[in-house]
């Protein structure tokens, strides 16, 4: 077989990128690029690229045989191989010759990447458990802060640290997902593995930092701190349209957060620091509470998001690598219901109370425009992503419902939400797309008849995401929805329509990919799911199964703390404030101070018992407190106790008299009742006491007969 003349090409041939480069040199010293240039150079040629090439990868082959023939081709060799100066010899490789490198530096740096890939994994297991032994010596029934961290010598800021009742299941949640994240593309990452991973860590260090500060500027930092981590993770690890996708995700999430640093240096300048436990204890006047809260909300509209604000979630998640799918639907989008709990619901309770509808109202729209967005499309990721959009407009409603169930529920269907969101993306943008390249629903079919395993696992996470009975999401969304009925009926109405539409996509998207007829052979050969995601899938949908079971784990714990959340007044009634005088001027209906909300709410707590009729003589009114007095608020540093009160309407003089003389009968029964049992306890202290004196006498009387018993014998011994 005669060997192929190596032929010096000519210059035109010769590249400065395919020069510069030692792909011939010892393997050990090449890096992830080498793998990247070589298929390009490999394609360029088999593209025929610059250099009239056959699209025939076996040419060199063909070309030898055409030689044994005596028939040599014309033109020269360089054609369909590159040439390399190495130690001044030209050296001739064909595409197998690369196919072949690139093979020998794939199991190199697949020994490397797994040993960082191992590494990182066993610093998130480790942080794992940490959170996990912080969690089992949690104490529930206190509202204080725990594990309380100070340092004052962090550059201008005081950095404090500490958990409580509610921080302490997003951290448990964070701990959890970072795992999982690492293990989702342990296969599907290898090129460039160590920015991958540190990026990941970076991540759940900031998100940690997130959910245990106590300190709302720091917050703020934090809070800004994982744009950068997620901006390079879609940048560098994403599709094909990543670029365009990070950006959407940076800016929105940049330019939303701005107000709501808007309101923390407002919030600065009145107070003059940030310290969770100091500026809880302000009462702000009303319009400031108004400018606070509406920045506040809007940096958390973009984060949820809500309706007109989420075209950066859709592009994030198609485009995102999976492990970064699964961090922003488990995590980064619970951002937004974590801050509600540190930035509105204790700073600015008046505003929030009152813009409650409106807020009802952007959550129902949302809710309705992701569910039927969610049904017509036919890409799994996108539909995924619809969807969480949906299931955070409800959590979100219900945090804002001022009911506890209401409060307790939406805390748990985000919990609920970060693990099937995660088995949702492991499964369709992991499992589903690194066996087919696809994404697209219309491609699959028929899958239950050669993946039975993943069929069944699939089943369950859709049961989770529709909030089927025995899942966690049931609970969640249950408790959220029946807060916002008991706040709103008819938004609690329009809100419900989410189960019927959240069953409704996604069975309609599991009959499609498991069902759907016979396997349709788009694909050659799909295979089951393997070890490692069958582990992924089955320990997220053990936690969606088991809390939905017993979901007192996480409810007790919370009782507290949400307990600590509801609002002073009783606004059920909240319109009778109309009826009342005004604290400066004492007009009912035609008070010019232009501070009427502020001066009902102050004669409402300052003037308890108060009552009269109204200017028109057609409305009497009275206030009372109700027997009930709000729980101290969680500080390391002290308390502080918040009085309800509520306002009654609609009762005459004689009726208020009424009740005012049966208050009175039952507080001199309570008396009375009090009275008697002093007494009896009094009666049993006494005779307790005779009977332990009867008790000691005959004690030491025995002792002395003894005595002197025993001096008797003596002398008779003697």
């Amino acid at each position: 077989m005669l060997e192929p003349a190596l032929i010096r090409p000519s210059q035109n041939d010769i590249y400065p990128k395919y020069t510069k480069t030692p792909f011939l040199s010892d393997p050990h010293n090449l890096e992830d690029e080498e793998i990247i240039n070589l298929n390009n150079w490999k394609q360029d040629a088999l593209n025929g690229l610059d250099h009239n090439l056959p699209q025939d990868e076996n040419f060199w082959f063909r070309f030898h045989a055409d030689l044994e023939k005596e028939n040599p081709r014309e033109g020269t060799l360089n054609y369909n191989v590159w040439v390399s100066l190495l130690k001044n010899e030209e050296i001739l490789l064909t595409v197998k010759d690369i196919d072949r490198r690139i093979e020998a530096i794939k199991k190199i740096n697949n020994k490397k990447n797994k040993t960082l890939k191992v590494t990182a994994l066993t610093f998130t297991v480790v942080e794992l458990f940490i959170s996990l032994l912080i969690w089992f010596l949690f104490d529930n029934s206190s509202m204080y802060f725990q594990f309380v961290q100070e340092h004052h010598t962090v550059s201008h800021f005081d950095f404090y640290l500490g958990l409580d009742g509610m921080s302490i299941y997003f951290v448990l949640l964070t701990t959890l997902i970072g795992p999982v994240s690492i293990i989702s593309n342990w296969k599907s990452i290898n090129l460039r593995t160590a920015y991958f991973l540190v990026i990941i860590l970076l991540l759940e260090s900031a998100l940690l930092l997130i959910y245990t500060v106590l300190d709302i500027l720091m917050f703020y930092i934090f809070f800004e701190s994982i744009l950068a981590p997620l901006f390079i993770l879609i940048g560098f690890f994403g599709s094909t349209d990543k670029l365009r996708a990070s950006f959407y995700f940076f800016l929105y999430t940049f330019l939303g957060s701005l107000f709501m640093l808007l309101s923390i240096i407002t919030v600065s300048v009145l107070i003059g620091c940030t310290d969770m436990s100091i500026i809880y204890k302000t009462d702000y006047a009303y319009m400031t509470q108004v400018f606070l809260f509406l920045g506040v909300l809007v940096a958390f509209a973009v984060k949820t998001p809500v309706i007109f604000l989420n075209t950066w979630l859709l592009k994030a998640h198609v485009e995102s690598p999976l492990s970064g799918s699964v961090i922003l639907a488990a995590i980064v989008l619970k951002l937004s219901l974590y801050g509600v709990f540190r930035l509105i619901l204790p700073l600015v309770p008046k505003a929030y109370i009152f813009y409650t509808h409106m807020v009802f109202v952007i959550c129902v729209i949302t809710i309705l425009y992701a569910s039927f967005s969610t049904i017509r499309t036919i890409d799994v990721k996108e539909l995924i992503a619809y969807s969480s959009v949906s299931h955070a407009a409800v959590y979100l409603a219900g945090i804002f419902s001022n009911v506890i169930q209401g409060i307790q529920g939406g805390i748990l269907l985000g919990l609920a939400h970060g693990f099937v969101s995660s088995g949702l993306f492991i499964s369709g943008g992991g499992v589903l797309y690194d066996r087919s390249g696809t994404r697209t629903i219309n491609y699959y079919g028929g899958l239950a008849q050669i993946m039975p395993i993943f069929s069944i696992l699939f089943f369950i996470l859709c049961l989770g995401n529709c909030g089927a009975p025995l899942t966690l999401n049931f609970v969640g969304e249950f408790m959220s929805l029946y807060g916002i009925f008991e706040r709103l009926s008819f938004a609690g109405i329009l809100a419900s329509s989410s189960i019927i539409l959240s069953a409704v996509y996604t069975i309609f998207m599991f009959n499609r990919i498991i069902f759907g007829g016979m396997f349709k052979g788009w694909f050659t050969y799909l295979s089951d799911i393997n070890r490692r995601e069958y582990s992924l899938l089955f320990v997220l949908v053990i936690f969606i199964v088991l809390l939905g079971i017993y979901p007192s784990i996480i409810i007790d714990g919370l009782n507290y703390y949400v307990s600590e959340l509801l609002y002073c007044i009783d606004f059920a009634h909240v319109y009778c404030m109309d009826n009342l005088p005004c604290l400066i001027c004492g007009e009912v209906n035609n008070c010019q101070c232009n501070n009427n909300w502020d001066n009902h709410v102050d004669n409402m707590i300052n003037n308890p018992g108060l009552s009269g009729v109204s200017a028109d003589g057609n409305t009497t009114w009275s206030i009372s407190h109700p027997p009930r007095v709000g729980p101290p608020m969680p500080d390391h540093e002290g308390t502080v106790t918040r009085t309800y009160t509520s306002c009654e309407v609609d009762m005459t003089p004689a009726e208020i008299a009424q009740q005012e003389a049966i208050v009175k009968q039952q507080l001199e029964a309570i008396a009375q009742q009090e009275a008697i049992s002093q007494q009896e306890n009094a009666q049993q202290a006494a005779h307790n006491a005779n009977a332990v004196a009867a008790q000691f006498e005959a004690v030491v009387t025995d002792s002395s007969q003894n005595e002197q018993s025993e001096s008797k014998g003596e002398k008779e011994e003697k």
